[in-house]
């Protein structure tokens, strides 16, 4: 099988816009079943979504029930791998009557509808559940939060707290002397010195009396 795109590069296209192109599918077989695998890649932004699609190939002129029933069996099993086309089962039900009726034509139109159906469905749920990351790639980075002024002084603040705290403490344990209270301890302190020395001095001169009446 080959395949040939009318055109598979666009150099831009717009947001939540559509463009068609055409696809060539040339089979080299008589009939057969193939899976079809679409890979859109964009460069900027980066963004890649897929897509399937399910071909059934068979010879101009051959419509018989056998063959019918193979390609319904083969959309019954896409329909029952995706949770959003289960309801179209219905259809292929439809199909299997006519087949049943000898209306070939239009049981294989019912099959190309339930497939057809099938592969718009998945798409817009694909669709829907990039969407959200369309819109967070689009969307402009958010600016970085200023941070208030006021809140710059709360350490400033808590350490002068901390340093007053440090100082009233000492200075409740230990408080300062004046000047008068400092020359008043240093009187004190010689007074108490002259008196020792006086004191040392009256007893010498005791012991030296006592040593001459001898």
């Amino acid at each position: 099988m080959a395949l040939d795109w009318a055109y598979d590069a666009l150099d831009e296209m717009e947001p939540y816009s559509a463009v068609m192109s055409t696809l060539i599918v040339t089979s080299f077989k008589a009939q057969g079943s193939y899976e079809i695998v679409l890979t859109a890649n964009v460069s900027n932004p980066p963004y890649q979504a897929s897509s399937k699609m399910f071909l059934n190939t068979y010879h101009m002129g051959e419509h018989n029930g056998s063959q019918v029933n193979t390609r319904i069996a083969f959309a019954r099993d896409l329909l029952a791998s995706k949770s959003e086309c289960l309801e179209l089962t219905e259809s292929l039900q439809d199909a299997q009557k006519a087949i049943a009726a000898g209306e070939i034509d239009k049981a294989n139109a019912l099959i190309e509808a339930s497939i057809s159906a099938c592969n718009f469905l998945s798409d817009a749920v694909k669709e829907n559940l990039a969407q959200p990351r369309k819109e967070q790639a689009s969307a402009s980075p958010q600016e970085p939060r200023r941070v208030p002024w006021w809140l710059l002084l709360v350490p400033v603040a808590v350490i002068a707290l901390l340093v007053w705290l440090l100082r009233h403490r000492h200075a409740r344990h230990h408080p300062p002397r004046s000047s008068e209270d400092a020359r008043s301890s240093a009187a004190k302190r010689i007074d108490k010195t002259r008196r020792k020395t006086s004191s040392a001095t009256v007893r010498k001169r005791s012991a030296h009396a006592k040593r001459k009446k001898r």
